[in-house]
């Protein structure tokens, strides 16, 4: 074996395990990225999914003859839809009539028990949305000695379409 080839030997032995290495500093970075990309969707899900359950709840809320029970019932269907297990919700007023001026949803929940995952970068993240609708029988409410002119004014002198 000539000298050349003898160092080149020597220098193949010396780096005999560095791919490995390399593949193992790689691989765990790599991972890393993956599973923090898959934690902050399924973050970036469901808070977005408790924004529209509240919104979807405050409408069931809004319409007339709704009660706050019926409200609670979509918010459950849609939440488990959603996948969404543990999560707190109130609505306000307790009790839905046709004098309701506003509707309030509430959602809260925490990422760490809505997680596909266990969380490593958003532990301990609470998500909460409130949504607020006017009641729908309020465009019709008003006060006894109010006429619809007082309200929306007199349009006796608006030019017409022809």
């Amino acid at each position: 074996m000539s000298p050349a080839e003898r160092a080149q030997s020597a220098s193949s032995r010396s780096r005999r395990g560095t791919v490995t290495v390399e593949f193992a500093l790689c691989v765990s970075i790599f991972f890393m990225f993956v599973f923090g990309m898959l934690e902050l969707s399924r973050f970036i899900y469901v808070q977005h999914s408790v924004q529209m359950v509240a919104y979807e709840g405050a409408r069931a809320g809004v319409t007339p003859g709704a009660t706050a029970d019926d409200v609670r019932a979509r918010v459950a269907n849609l939440m488990q839809a959603c996948g969404v297990r543990v999560y707190t919700m109130s609505v306000s007023p307790a009790q839905i009539n046709n004098l309701t001026e506003d509707v309030a949803v509430t959602i809260n929940c925490n990422f760490n028990d809505n997680s596909w995952v266990p969380p490593s970068f958003l532990t301990n993240q609470t998500i909460a949305n409130t949504i607020t609708l006017q009641h729908e029988n309020m465009a019709y409410l008003r006060p006894g000695d109010t006429s619809l002119e007082d309200i929306f004014g007199n349009n006796d002198n608006e030019p017409t379409d022809l």
